[in-house]
């Protein structure tokens, strides 16, 4: 099912069983992810750190990982999934 509101589209996936999913779930764009990183801290937020060598992806010490064009950093909610806040860089 894909959810409209506005123009910010929700893709929502049914399963036969609740699981946990092992990745990510949900991503949130946003336009400055090291100001968005500090107010979810300051709002008692803990971020992961990755070092994945073979999906050349390592989160640095303010838990942003630096792509070619993204940013990335991530969380889990209540639950323990996956949830990510992504920036897309300007070229």
């Amino acid at each position: 099912m894909v959810l409209d509101a506005n123009g910010v589209k929700i893709t929502v996936y049914e399963r036969p069983k609740p699981t946990k999913a092992d990745h990510t779930v949900m991503t949130f764009e946003v336009k400055d992810i090291e100001n968005e990183i500090n107010d979810l801290k300051n709002k008692g937020i803990v971020f992961e750190d990755y070092d994945m060598p073979d999906l050349n992806l390592k989160t640095n010490k303010n838990h942003v990982a630096v792509m070619e064009n993204d940013k990335a950093a991530w969380f889990k909610d209540s639950e323990g999934n996956i949830l990510c806040l992504h920036e897309t860089l300007v070229k």
